[in-house]
């Protein structure tokens, strides 16, 4: 993107600040790794920074827990957040309305990944 000329800001999200609205948002394989006890914050955050006709598109994994695990047995254990289907339309439904759900399996991870399209 720097390469490009486009602006970027590192940062996790918890710590992004913006007064703007943004016609998009992209957060694939990034939510994955907000604890539980942090994400409904940031999904109201992401509703936030969206206009009223923007879309938002978003990863989760498909499952139960959380903690530091080595999916792709690569010698560096990260943390990861999974999440029930009945999870996840719990913490997007207050903010989104979905218009597509597509489900990925990762074979490498060995994980199911619910892709979302969505909307305000």
């Amino acid at each position: 993107a720097l390469e490009r000329g486009l602006k970027v800001i590192q940062c996790r999200l918890q710590d992004f600040e913006d007064a703007g609205k943004y016609d998009a948002v992209l957060a694939i394989s990034s939510l994955i790794h907000i604890p539980k006890n942090e994400i409904a914050a940031q999904i109201g955050k992401i509703a936030s920074l969206l206009q009223p006709d923007g879309v938002v598109f978003m990863s989760f994994i498909e499952g139960g827990g959380e903690g530091f695990e080595d999916p792709t047995s690569s010698g560096k254990a990260r943390y990861f957040a999974k999440y029930s289907e009945e999870e996840l339309l719990q913490l997007l439904s207050p903010y989104f309305t979905m218009i597509e759900c597509h489900k990925i399996k990762n074979n490498k991870m060995n994980h199911t990944f619910c892709f979302y399209v969505l909307t305000l």
